[in-house]
């Protein structure tokens, strides 16, 4: 349903692409990796439109099911797509600072951990995100990502080799398959 979505969208049936998604989105409330597959098709389909129409729309679902959890993916997808393209990022700080706390969802708290660094680091606040991602990673140890983003940050923008080794020896351990390890 999502991919028929872009097809749909690329032939100028917009409404129509987007009855798709939200059928998608019905069919994958009752996992967690499904929504988060399914957000993945989003990004894709709003990826050239403004970003207001995302985040409208990630709202109106969020408002289709009264279903705490999947409330609070769709406040992670808001605060992701808003820290990403430089949106309203008080609000995406808001949203991110909630679900930290989220330690009853560890998958979702972990992303928001993810999430809320990249933003920090994007915004040049190494400070914050070097803090952010050392909470994650004590929640989180063996978590590729942060601990790959921390080695980059230590090493390449504060200047700080050694301490971020320890980092780097774990973002290649756990993640010996991906590329992304620097």
């Amino acid at each position: 349903l999502a991919a028929s979505a872009l097809v749909l969208d690329a032939r100028g049936r917009t409404d129509f692409a987007i009855q798709q998604i939200t059928k998608a989105f019905d069919l994958s409330v009752d996992e967690d990796s499904k929504l988060i597959s399914w957000y993945g098709n989003v990004a894709r389909f709003f990826e050239k439109k403004p970003i207001a129409s995302e985040i409208q729309y990630l709202e109106s679902i969020r408002r289709r099911k009264n279903i705490p959890q999947v409330q609070l993916w769709i406040d992670l997808f808001i605060a992701q797509r808003l820290a990403k393209d430089g949106g309203d990022m008080t609000r995406s700080r808001e949203k991110l600072e909630q679900l930290l706390s989220r330690s009853d969802i560890p998958r979702l708290q972990l992303f928001a951990y993810q999430t809320y660094g990249s933003m920090l680091f994007g915004m040049d606040d190494f400070t914050g995100a070097e803090d952010l991602w050392k909470r994650g990673i004590a929640l989180f140890e063996d978590d590729w990502e942060m601990n790959n983003n921390m080695a980059y940050m230590l090493s390449e923008k504060l200047g700080r080799s050694e301490e971020a080794l320890g980092f780097m020896e774990t973002a290649i351990a756990r993640g010996v398959t991906r590329p992304e390890p620097y």
